[in-house]
């Protein structure tokens, strides 16, 4: 019974991780299309058209595979958004907190 547990809660988990890649493709998306790039057009194509069959009959997750590569990439846009914007803070916040140069003051005063 145990490795029955075990292995519904790593497809729970499995599943937890497969939804918060898919929504960090929908923010990817709208990132793309907030910063201008054509290829959104493309890939929202691509996720609307593709699957309209599997809409009525019953999902699978192997129908996600031709699509795949597209939501990764699109999640990858969101994580390297996060990236940027966390180094942006970073830098921000070291400007602000850096020690100002004493040889400056001591020429002008």
């Amino acid at each position: 019974m145990v490795g029955l547990l075990g292995s519904l809660a790593l497809i729970r988990a499995a599943a937890h991780l497969e939804a918060l890649i898919t929504l960090s493709a929908f923010w990817g998306v709208c990132l793309l299309l907030r910063e201008g790039a054509p290829i959104a057009v493309v890939f929202l194509l691509l996720w609307i058209s593709q699957p309209l069959v599997y809409y009525v009959i019953q999902a699978d997750e192997r129908y996600r595979f031709p699509i795949e590569w597209s939501i990764l990439l699109c999640a990858g846009h969101a994580a390297m958004f996060i990236c940027r914007d966390i180094q942006r803070r970073f830098a921000l916040r070291q400007r602000r907190f850096a020690p100002r140069d004493r040889g400056q003051e001591t020429a002008m005063g």
